[in-house]
């Protein structure tokens, strides 16, 4: 069967519609989804607290501070040894001692005792694995068959870093802590 002609101008290759759906404020249109048209248009919405807090966010401020202390309130309480890293509680400020605390606090205007201190875990160098060279290597051979001194060499830094004696950084750990106003004061 042979398909009908049917020409540019004729009334069969085109009609005219009307089409009705959603559309943002940034004329982006999106047809029956209402919600995705609001989304795309909102900068605020409200929080399930009744503020307002900005797009992006599932939670407001005030509500996310309050999820966060809970959060830091929860953590196990352990005496600091005066030596350990601490760091801010969700936060990327660390000290070294505490002088350098206290120094924050003065510099700041926050009193000690609002500190979220958090005692810092030890990070440690990686192993160099097996598996380190495998892409240079020849199909079925090893470092040790190629360059034996340089896998002697790994086999040494293995060593060294497995006895985990100096960190290389810090993150901050499991366990809440406190500086005491005076002695004998804790939390």
């Amino acid at each position: 069967m042979e398909k009908p002609k049917i020409m540019y101008g004729s009334d069969e290759a085109a009609q005219k519609v009307t089409v009705t759906g959603w559309k943002s404020r940034n004329n982006c249109f999106y047809g029956d989804n209402e919600h995705l048209a609001r989304w795309d248009g909102c900068t605020h919405q409200i929080c399930a607290c009744g503020a307002e807090m900005e797009r992006g966010y599932t939670i407001c401020r005030s509500c996310s501070a309050k999820k966060r202390l809970e959060k830091y309130e929860a953590m196990p309480f352990k005496e600091w040894d005066g030596e350990t890293m601490l760091t801010l509680h969700d936060d990327d400020k660390y000290f070294r001692d505490e002088d350098e605390v206290r120094d924050y606090c003065e510099m700041e205007g926050i009193p000690l005792e609002d500190l979220h201190l958090v005692i810092c875990e030890p990070q440690y160098a990686w192993e160099i694995g097996e598996d380190y060279y495998c892409d240079l290597l020849p199909e079925d051979m090893t470092l040790e068959d190629c360059y034996s001194e340089l896998a002697e060499a790994i086999g040494k830094v293995n060593d060294l870093i497995r006895k985990k004696e100096k960190p290389i950084s810090w993150l901050g750990g499991k366990f809440r802590t406190a500086l005491a106003q005076t002695k004998g004061n804790t939390p």
